[in-house]
């Protein structure tokens, strides 16, 4: 898969300030995160849009695996002029994911779920074309 963005999903305990995975919480976050398409009307400055992210497993080979230690990927396309609305997409998803699991008493009031978004610098595939720089 060709993707544009990469998700990192911890939960947080702010009643001893460190991450916690008790009961394999972020496991069953990304479970219920993962393969599904998820569309939210997102507002920021005034401006409303609707976007659908659909955050996928990525399977690093074992040299990447050591380089990257998130493991969501989504292929979004919009420009970067749309990374605040992604970033809000996401947390709005994650806020419902943590209520669901509150309900069912799977996740504790002390805890939060904390993400980020980071973007490639460099595609996943070598860049063929030969880039020269002339000095004169």
């Amino acid at each position: 898969m060709d993707y544009t963005h990469i998700l990192c999903i911890k939960v947080w305990t702010n009643a001893g300030n460190f991450f916690t995975s008790y009961n394999n919480i972020v496991n069953k976050i990304k479970d219920l995160i993962t393969d599904i398409e998820f569309t939210e009307t997102v507002e920021l400055d005034g401006i409303k849009h609707t976007i659908s992210i659909t955050w996928v497993k990525q399977i690093w080979d074992e040299k990447l695996n050591n380089l990257i230690a998130f493991d969501l990927v989504a292929n979004i396309n919009y420009s970067e002029t749309y990374d605040q609305f992604i970033y809000k997409h996401t947390e709005l998803v994650l806020k419902k994911i943590q209520g669901k699991l509150q309900e069912s008493n799977a996740f504790d009031s002390k805890w939060e779920i904390i993400f980020n978004i980071v973007k490639p610098l460099s595609k996943t595939l070598p860049n063929t074309e030969y880039n020269v720089l002339w000095r004169y």
